[in-house]
């Protein structure tokens, strides 16, 4: 009689110092976990790749190569056909990006350095026009700043000191470099072998699942992952897709205006736009920082018109198109993007608004069974009552004095 009482001690026993031993290791763990994280980094890399690809492979299959179905020797040209075209346009986009954004920001840099012997000539006119005694500022400065053989040795030492750090440093960012280019490499190949062969990937994770698991669980399993699927690929074509809306609205409005360099911020804007809500800001800081170099009064009108469009992206087109595309209220997307910024930087205000979708799904399904089950119909919960209602109604009604 005394033994089921006992085991459920011994269990939350058991449970109590299995938790006790992960926290007080939790160095160690973390240590594990970023070393067991840095081996399988490029295939994480690559299934997220293969995951954003199949997007316009899938359409490229259904829309451009569908009537191959049609005919037996030409179907098992589809998927290749389909990879190869989608790789194309992945390598024309990041071509086109870095061919445009990478010389004119240089152009930008070397307009910079060349105004600076300028700006330091007005700074030194305008200090003459100050009328400063430079007896009492030599006399502020110190010595060794005056005399250059000192300045010079002084100079010197400082950088026998820093200098093998500094190769240190260089050696590190290269062998970073390296190692960043090998598991984009990685990654990149077995995105591609993901992509060839992932209607059979996911009949042996089917099977998996269905041989590790009761069936009821295996099925709840695959719903979700299948529910997981929907919403991240609706989530990231719709940001694709206002991306590209609201790059477009800045070329079109930017020419009409004929502020320079519209379609390379048309460009720098539609690829940061992909970061949820606050990559706009992002593109509005170098577009201004490009057109400030031609005309800062031009970047004033910039600045305004960014605002304007911002106000119609924030309010219409954000909502509607990515909040819409994963079922989510608008409120919730904001918190979604403000939370994940907070926890995951970047990463996370791209992945949390799926991740709050998925989880948002999941638990309005569970309160309509939870509801269903209890009987409790659409005229119960829509009851409009005042607070305090039903106890005034018990004592029967308001008691007032006078």
């Amino acid at each position: 009689m005394e033994l089921k009482p006992l085991k459920k001690y011994l269990i939350l026993l058991t449970y109590g110092l299995v938790l006790f031993f992960l926290l007080y290791h939790i160095q160690d763990f973390q240590n594990i976990f970023g070393f067991i994280l840095g081996i399988l980094g490029p295939f994480l890399m690559g299934g997220c790749l293969a995951f954003i690809l199949n997007i316009p492979m899938g359409f490229l299959e259904r829309k451009l190569f569908g009537r191959m179905d049609k005919y037996p020797r030409l179907h098992k040209l589809k998927r290749p056909l389909s990879v190869i075209l989608t790789l194309i346009l992945f390598l024309l986009v990041l071509l086109l990006v870095v061919f445009m954004v990478v010389p004119e920001l240089g152009n930008t840099v070397q307009k910079i350095i060349n105004q600076i012997p300028g700006a330091i000539a007005r700074f030194d006119a305008w200090i003459r026009e100050q009328n400063i005694d430079w007896v009492v500022v030599q006399d502020i400065i110190p010595e060794s700043l005056t005399n250059t053989s000192a300045l010079m040795q002084k100079l010197m030492d400082a950088a026998q000191g820093w200098l093998p750090s500094f190769f240190g440093s260089a050696f590190n960012v290269v062998s970073t470099a390296v190692g960043a280019v090998f598991d984009f490499t990685v990654g990149f190949i077995f995105a591609i072998y993901i992509l060839s062969a992932k209607e059979k990937l996911c009949v042996q994770s089917r099977k998996f699942l269905y041989a590790l698991l009761p069936q009821k669980r295996a099925g709840q399993a695959v719903y979700f992952f299948q529910l997981v699927n929907k919403t991240f690929k609706s989530f990231f074509t719709g940001q694709c897709l206002e991306a590209i809306i609201l790059g477009t609205m800045f070329m079109v409005s930017m020419s009409i205006l004929r502020l320079p360099y519209a379609l390379l911020i048309g460009v720098v804007i539609m690829v940061t736009a992909l970061i949820p809500i606050f990559g706009a800001f992002i593109g509005c800081v170098l577009g201004m920082f490009f057109i400030v170099m031609v005309n800062p009064l031009q970047a004033l009108e910039f600045l305004i018109l960014f605002l304007v469009l911002q106000q119609i992206e924030g309010n219409v087109i954000y909502p509607h198109v990515v909040g819409g595309s994963v079922g989510l209220p608008s409120i919730w997307v904001l918190v979604s993007v403000t939370v994940g910024g907070s926890l995951m930087g970047v990463a996370g205000m791209i992945i949390f608004i799926p991740i709050v979708s998925v989880c948002y799904v999941l638990i309005r399904e569970w309160m309509y069974v939870s509801l269903k089950k209890k009987k409790i119909g659409k005229e119960d919960w829509e009851k409009q009552r005042a607070p305090f209602q039903s106890f005034h109604d018990e004592e029967g009604g308001d008691k007032t004095d006078g």
